[in-house]
């Protein structure tokens, strides 16, 4: 996969701020108000990860959030289990 620091300032412009912040705390509408400083950056890391296989261990952490469904409030098989992931991690190049 050929990508470029555009390609990246692209993602980072295509984030969509009503979504919820993960573990590392960083907002999209963080990301893209700040995307031209660090496109850059995100590009090597992306580029890095890609050429060793291998994903930054804070890319993997998620927060896990139960969601009522319908039913009894007090029956677990009524909740969904939601993760919140690093919205860096999720970027789409």
């Amino acid at each position: 996969m050929k990508f470029d620091v555009n390609d990246m300032a692209n993602a980072l412009d295509k984030l969509r701020v009503d979504k919820a912040t993960g573990p590392d705390g960083l907002s999209p509408w963080l990301l893209k108000e700040i995307k031209d400083v660090i496109s850059y950056r995100l590009f090597l890391m992306f580029k890095k990860s890609l050429s060793e296989s291998s994903v930054p261990a804070d890319w993997k952490c998620t927060n896990v959030t139960l969601i009522f469904k319908k039913g009894s409030r007090n029956t677990a098989k009524n909740y969904q289990p939601v993760s919140l992931a690093s919205q860096v991690s999720r970027l789409t190049v």
